[in-house]
């Protein structure tokens, strides 16, 4: 590194009455070190103000910030500290971890928010296994027990699936994961609310993924978080606007942006879960005044009454953001240069006499910069000094700048000092040959030029992201090294191996049943992908509150860090449905999920109605060890009343009607054991061997159909099930085929054959519009007890038709379904459908004729409620007449049916 010495021989006066004789006075920039990611630093001139951002809370209002951080960075003004609550931490903390805007944009406007912070989401059905979605399916309420003690939520959504989002984003950001915040690419601190004493609690280390998520515990929406065992929730009760605190980290000067939201209307109190909002917002909103009255500026985006929770329109949020920044930035850059030149001239002393003499400068690039001050002729000061050694800094090609000023027999003679940044002549990255020629694309243009951190951190950004595309999702900048003799920057990088797994925090969940969820392995190349779907089967396993994913690294080796908090796995699930029909319909689940911690599941469920009861005890795995083999074992009683109906002739010969003729009921009791494998995450193979007692019992003119037998079935069935999601499911497919035989064997007083299938395949065109195909097909022997028969009809079976109005040995049905999502709310979503069906159902199977089929037709109005689908509908059957001599078309009685619940 060279020093150069410009030396400005400047003809004056006596300079005794200003320096004593011999004695230089030292004028000095003074800078201050700011730690770099990557382990670089820089230097920053003492005068330059630190900028703080203060970015509050306001659910999805706090998106605007994005586009008020745009600006400012357009405009050369990058902050040195960024104090963010709730929202603001999520969008200062992905800035902080070196997401550029432009991604930031693509997170805010790709992102399904709904998806991850709606009250009590759903799991990913995908990945699910299938018995899990069907309990999945049926739940409206789940408690937890401790012992017999139910443990009352406090929350309506765990919040596990935005952990699991930010922690990804944390993962994958382009710095990497740190432990201190601090080291990040900006000073970054997460407010959250310590719940034990109600102070603010700074969460400056650690997890990043999981202070953004602390930060975001929205009362009541998001459960709390622990963390050094403190419960921690939303920052927002102490400090929505964290404008204090940016100030306490250091900040010279604040702007706060306000994303709030404002107080609601008189007409909408009426609602009691926004007068509980309103009731918090109001003592908020007075701390929020007394932080704003502390910013240097304020920037509140336009965004009007927009709800906190409406993700819609983000586009239009990220305008409002860029545009109110756009209004203050000019003041924002005129402040910080006038705070710079106050500082410059701060005790400020003239050099007595104007100066006069040529300049001899040893650097020529500083000719023309020194030459613009125009030194002579007018009365020198030290803050003009400092100002020019100002200037010379910003050309990023000289550091450690500094000025003496000595008096020499009458003379001044005045010193410029500094050392000349090196050039970077050369780059060599050892990346195991990764990037290939991405590394003269990338580092080329830093060659021939001032060594620069902030500059190569760009680079190095670029070059990480290149590496995250490529796969390679945990490639970190293990070192950086610059020759300043020989301009040599070496860079190495660690792609990213994984040298080992380990699991911290949890106690009662075996360690098999944990890799056995995992999507990689010791010796793999770590994958965001992989990890993010290990994420979600280890949610999917309902085994943990909490699921987090660290990295330690130790001796340059790489330890995936799974970080898990136990769950209380004994639990009740609460079911309810009510119909025109069968009501109320009361479903109870209670089991442990993870008994003796052998991860199998032992339960009861209880289902209980007026025409239809129900006991099971199951032990259950939904794996085997390691492997996808499963078993469940099954004692189950129930027994379920059937009306019987009759067609008869209407006085127009255009109309039959149906009158229920009779009533019996079916009784069951046994035993079965299923054996099989799961197929994915989508479908299952299953045998399976049940032993049951079957008897029909006559209620009402019914003493005909009677039934007292001992039946031990084989079965073996599949189901193939990709749904997106129950209900008004978008996309997907669900296949179930069963082939049943009954022998003689443990008692077996029947035997038959028996086959069954059935399909339901959904396309959405967009995401309003889906089309709905379905298909029933079964057929059987003779010896089909009534127990065992096919039934048809009902709102879900066949419109037109009362629930199992016919029953028989032979079944084929078809229908055509196509649902709308309407543009406007209705209480809630809101869908209208109509569906064609076709089939019908035979005893015997030489009795088959097409002439047979029915059709029917309906409509459904459908509400998307928190009990569940509720469904009104209208339907009606009808088969074509092929006697000429009578109408073609002849119509049974209209149906109305009206449902409110899950299935069962």
């Amino acid at each position: 590194m060279r020093s150069f010495i410009l030396l400005l021989i400047l003809i004056v006066l006596p300079y005794s009455e200003f320096l004593p004789q011999d004695t230089p006075q030292r004028i000095s920039l003074g800078y201050r070190t700011k730690e770099l990611p990557f382990g670089l630093t820089t230097q920053i001139p003492d005068v330059y103000p630190k900028i703080g951002f203060a970015l509050s809370g306001g659910g999805a209002r706090g998106l605007a910030q994005i586009g008020v951080l745009r600006v400012f960075e357009q405009n050369g003004i990058i902050p040195d500290i960024i104090t963010g609550t709730s929202i603001g931490s999520v969008v200062g903390g992905l800035y902080s971890s070196g997401y550029s805007i432009e991604e930031l944009d693509s997170i805010a406007l790709e992102t399904d928010w709904n998806s991850i912070i709606s009250p009590a989401p759903k799991s990913n059905r995908n990945t699910l296994f299938i018995d899990q979605k069907i309990t999945e399916d049926r739940a409206v309420l789940t408690l937890r027990l401790d012992g017999l003690t139910p443990v009352i939520p406090n929350s309506v959504n765990s919040g596990q699936k935005l952990l699991n989002f930010l922690n990804i984003l944390a993962v994958q950001s382009p710095v990497g994961l740190l432990d201190d915040f601090s080291r990040l690419q900006t000073d970054f601190t997460a407010v959250c609310t310590n719940l034990e004493n109600g102070t603010p609690y700074l969460f400056r280390s650690g997890l990043l993924g999981k202070a953004l998520r602390a930060s975001s515990s929205v009362t009541f929406l998001l459960s709390p978080v622990e963390h050094n065992d403190t419960t921690l929730v939303d920052g927002g009760l102490v400090a929505n606007i964290p404008v204090e605190i940016t100030k306490e980290r250091g900040a010279d000067l604040v702007i706060a942006v306000n994303s709030t939201s404002p107080l609601h209307e008189k007409e909408n109190l009426k609602f009691p879960w926004i007068l509980a909002d309103q009731i918090l917002s109001i003592p908020m909103g007075l701390l929020n005044e007394q932080q704003l009255a502390l910013a240097d500026y304020v920037i509140t985006p336009e965004i009007g009454n927009k709800n906190s929770n409406d993700f819609t329109d983000i586009s239009e949020l990220l305008f409002r953001g860029l545009e109110a920044a756009v209004h203050v930035i000019d003041t924002v850059k005129l402040d910080i240069q006038r705070t710079v030149f106050r500082r410059l001239y701060e005790g400020s002393v003239p050099v007595d006499k104007p100066l006069a003499s040529p300049v001899s400068v040893e650097f020529q690039a500083l000719d023309s910069l020194v030459s613009e001050y125009n030194l002579y002729n007018r009365k020198l000061t030290t803050g003009d000094l400092k100002k020019l050694l100002y200037d010379i800094s910003k050309s990023g090609s000289y550091t450690d700048l500094g000025a003496e000023l000595r008096d020499s027999s009458g003379y001044t003679i005045i010193t410029l000092t500094g050392r000349e940044i090196p050039y970077v002549n050369g780059i060599m990255l050892d990346d195991t040959g990764v990037a290939g020629e991405k590394v003269v694309e990338i580092f080329g243009p830093l060659e021939r030029k001032h060594f620069n951190p902030r500059t190569l951190i760009t680079k190095l950004k670029t070059l990480i992201r290149f590496y995250r595309s490529e796969g390679y999702s945990l490639a970190r900048i293990k070192g950086i090294s610059f020759d300043e003799e020989t301009g040599l920057l070496s860079i190495s990088v660690n792609t990213g191996i994984i040298n080992g797994i380990r699991i911290k925090n949890t106690s009662s969940v075996e360690p098999l049943a944990v890799f056995r969820e995992l999507n990689f392995k010791e010796g793999d190349i770590f994958n965001v992908t992989d990890i993010s779907r290990s994420l979600q089967n280890l949610e999917s396993t309902n085994l943990f509150d909490e699921i987090l994913v660290d990295v330690e690294i130790t001796n340059d080796l790489n330890y995936v860090v799974l970080n898990l908090q136990d769950k209380i796995t004994s639990l009740v699930r609460i079911g309810f449905k009510i119909n025109n029909e069968n009501t109320p319909q009361v479903s109870v689940d209670i089991r442990d999920e993870n008994l003796f911690s052998t991860t199998t599941e032992l339960g009861s469920i209880f289902f209980l109605s007026p025409r239809k009861n129900q006991i099971t005890l199951e032990h259950k795995a939904n794996r085997i060890f390691d492997s996808y083999f499963t078993y469940k074992l099954n004692a189950f009683w129930g027994e379920k009343d059937y009306y019987t109906y009759a067609e008869n002739n209407s006085k127009d010969a255009s109309e039959y009607k149906v009158t229920r003729t009779g009533e019996y009921r079916e009784s069951v009791y046994g035993v079965s054991l299923a054996l099989g494998t799961q197929v994915g995450r989508f479908g299952n193979l299953v045998g399976k061997a049940k032993l049951e007692k079957n008897k029909i019992t006559d209620l009402e003119n019914s003493s005909a159909l009677t039934l007292d037998a001992n039946i031990f079935t084989f079965s073996v069935s599949t189901t193939i099930d990709t749904k997106d999601r129950y209900p008004y499911t978008n996309k997907g497919i669900r296949f179930f085929a069963n082939y049943e035989t009954a022998q003689s064997l443990l008692g077996g007083e029947t035997g038959f054959t028996n086959f069954y299938s059935e399909y339901e395949g959904y396309l959405s065109f967009t995401p309003e519009n889906t089309a709905i195909f379905t298909a029933r097909l079964g057929f059987a022997d003779k010896t089909l007890p009534l127990s065992q028969m096919y039934s048809l009809g009902g709102q879900y079976s066949f419109f037109g038709m009362r629930d199992d109005e016919l029953r028989g040995r032979q079944i084929l049905k078809l229908g055509l379904e196509y649902r709308y999502k309407l543009p406007f709310r209705i209480f809630f979503d809101t869908y209208v459908s109509a569906r064609y069906d076709v089939g019908s159902i035979w005893e015997q199977e030489e009795k088959i004729k097409i002439k047979d089929l029915r059709h029917g037709i309906g409509i459904t109005v459908s509400f998307d409620t928190p009990l569940g689908p509720a469904d009104i509908s209208y339907g009606r059957s009808f088969f074509f007449n092929r006697d000429i001599s009578q109408k073609p078309v002849k119509w049974g009685p209209g149906a109305i049916y009206f449902s409110l619940g899950f299935y069962y």
